[in-house]
């Protein structure tokens, strides 16, 4: 089994694979992880925290997160970067290390396996979310939110199930619930059942003109 160690940067978001995440760091230990990082190949695991502070202290992550990859990286005049990552691939954490200023673990990547297109259920569920996925998209415009638009010649089982999950209403916990789950095709039939029941209440919303204006949301 192929393992290899990770820098760890425990957060209270969930990064998922192909999505894009914009970072600020600041503190010295992550400063000094970033700096490791651009040496080392760019790429470090962002984490959920399970329990403990997002700043300063320790803080215990989840077993699964997603490798992130440095796309830009901007130093600012008060000595705070500014970057951008995104997804690539997830890993189960075998073991915390803890030899430097910052978190690190020796990790498990996953072999991410791809659903078949051609099988009947695959079609299924890829039509029901993306016209799910839609109408949540629509309601969410509807009430003030700016998002952008599906582009279905894009989507494959996979990216979908991902641009779902990166993008629903949910708590931390529940985003995390959805990363763990191993195959595609369970993880369809997950974020079906939740846009299902989330869009029923937002469409409620919607119907009484409630505005959600200035709600931090997007797709980008």
């Amino acid at each position: 089994m192929a393992t290899r160690i990770l820098p760890l940067f425990p957060l209270n978001a969930v990064l998922v694979p192909g999505m894009l995440m914009p970072l600020q760091i600041f503190e010295d230990r992550y400063r000094q992880m970033l700096r490791d990082c651009q040496v080392e190949g760019g790429e470090f695991g962002v984490v959920l925290i399970r329990e403990g502070p997002e700043v300063g202290g320790t803080a215990e992550p989840h077993e699964v997160g997603t490798l992130a990859k440095i796309q830009q990286s901007m130093p600012t005049p008060d000595g705070r970067y500014l970057i951008q990552t995104q997804g690539v691939q997830r890993f189960r954490i075998l073991r915390l290390i803890h030899d430097r200023a910052y978190l690190r673990g020796e990790v498990e990547l996953f072999k991410e396996a791809r659903a078949n297109r051609r099988s009947a259920e695959v079609k299924r569920l890829m039509a029901a979310t993306t016209e799910a996925y839609k109408k949540y998209l629509d309601l969410i415009r509807k009430m003030g939110g700016q998002v952008g638009d599906i582009i279905e010649s894009a989507l494959d089982p996979e990216f979908l199930s991902w641009l779902v999950t990166s993008t629903l209403l949910v708590p931390p916990q529940a985003r995390q619930e959805l990363l763990e789950i191993e195959e595609t095709v369970p993880r369809l039939r997950r974020v079906l059942d939740a846009l299902l029941e989330i869009n029923g209440p937002l469409e409620a919303r919607a119907e009484r003109s409630t505005s959600v204006r200035g709600y931090p949301f997007s797709l980008n």
